[in-house]
């Protein structure tokens, strides 16, 4: 039962993503981009035994809204896109860190 609700998920978002591409509001390389990614993300979901919304919120969500700023600060250029990358990736890694040794500190409770 789980499959049939999947194929209609997947054939609800198809059609919102072809008529998107038709009438112009997308490309048709993003649109088709798009469905295999969401198929991905269903996939991903179901292998996890997490349903879609709760998937997309989590991963999706945090993903695209990285490209979409690289992509916004960076005016398209590929160089500069590189360079933003690479300087979210050196924060994210010292916040990481910083987490990391807050959460030792303060996650161990006192031997006694």
């Amino acid at each position: 039962m789980t499959v049939f609700f999947d194929l209609l998920l997947i054939l609800t978002l198809a059609l919102w993503l072809i008529r998107a591409g038709l009438v112009g509001s997308i490309s048709i390389q993003s649109a088709a981009l798009a469905m295999v990614g969401l198929v991905v993300l269903l996939a991903i979901g179901r292998a996890m035994r997490m349903g879609l919304v709760r998937l997309v919120f989590r991963v999706g969500l945090p993903i695209a809204t990285f490209a979409v700023f690289v992509v916004w600060e960076s005016k398209g250029n590929p160089k500069e896109m590189l360079g933003i990358v690479g300087g979210i990736g050196l924060v994210l890694i010292v916040l990481l860190g910083i987490y990391l040794m807050i959460r030792n500190v303060l996650g161990r409770s006192p031997r006694r």
